[in-house]
């Protein structure tokens, strides 16, 4: 009976079957437990370089991985099919195409282990998201470096901030903190797929950028404090996080206002005023 090459449905996610997979461990000829293969796995059966056999109880079929990268073709292969079924729920298999993020929650549900032993990675999927990046990429580096339509200064600063990088710098002539600046940012950007979304949301809504880069000059100035992981303003507490001391800003105008203005005056005459 031929398998099923549907998408498997694991973790709250979609994995396709489609294309070539590759198994990297850096334990070869480590036993990897499978189930449910024996109906088309014969005891002590060897196809290409995978050796299947059973343990002890005679019930409980292992995948011997001779080699630190094992290719498996479900396209091709019925086995190969079954095979990388199972892996893809395997818990001590990590899917290179789930974040990190992700990866915990699975490892939070018991799915998966917090650091696996094995990497199962889509080699046709990776070739693809590959091209989609670097497709990107180009845009990205436009965006930034464009001379007909630049950003500036102050609007790169607010976006690295938003993104998490430091806009301090020992550099005090402008040009060169500018490129200093639009280089960070790319450099940065490179194979981060969550924070480039974030880069087009901040591009396009630059006042967020401003809010979170005047925000993070406030705890880095220490305007605003952290006292046990509670943030405070002027010993007033005002949340745990930076969307509650937003929240809390948007109600205290008037004290955003003041503390800005000692931002920019903690910054003048320095290439980042």
């Amino acid at each position: 009976m031929s398998i099923s090459r549907d998408p498997i449905e694991f973790g709250g996610k979609k994995v396709s079957l489609h294309g070539k997979f590759r198994l990297r461990t850096n334990k070869p000829a480590e036993k990897l437990h499978i189930t449910n293969i024996d109906a088309f796995i014969p005891f002590g059966k060897t196809i290409d370089d995978k050796v299947y056999f059973y343990d002890q109880t005679g019930k409980v079929p292992f995948l011997l991985i001779s080699k630190k990268d094992t290719i498996f073709n479900p396209d091709l292969k019925d086995v190969d099919a079954k095979n990388v079924t199972t892996l893809i729920q395997h818990p001590n298999v990590r899917l290179e195409d789930m974040t990190e993020a992700e990866h915990m929650e699975l490892a939070r549900r018991g799915l998966k282990k917090e650091n696996p032993e094995y990497t199962l990675v889509n080699l046709d999927k990776a070739i693809i998201d590959k091209h989609e990046e670097e497709v990107e990429m180009i845009e990205i580096k436009y965006l930034i470096t464009n001379k007909k339509k630049h950003l500036g200064k102050k609007k790169l600063m607010y976006i690295a901030s938003a993104l998490g990088l430091s806009t301090r710098s020992e550099i005090s002539e402008e040009k060169r903190y500018i490129t200093f600046l639009e280089q960070a940012l790319i450099k940065f950007l490179e194979g981060n797929e969550k924070k480039r979304k974030e880069f087009y949301l901040y591009y396009e809504k630059i006042e967020q950028a401003e809010l979170l880069y005047f925000i993070n000059e406030f705890i880095a100035l220490e305007y605003v404090q952290n006292f046990g992981g509670i943030y405070k303003v002027n010993d007033v507490p005002v949340g745990f996080k930076i969307p509650d001391i937003i929240d809390w800003f948007a109600t205290n105008e008037d004290v955003y206002k003041g503390l800005k203005l000692k931002v920019q005056e903690f910054h003048s005459n320095k290439v980042t005023s």
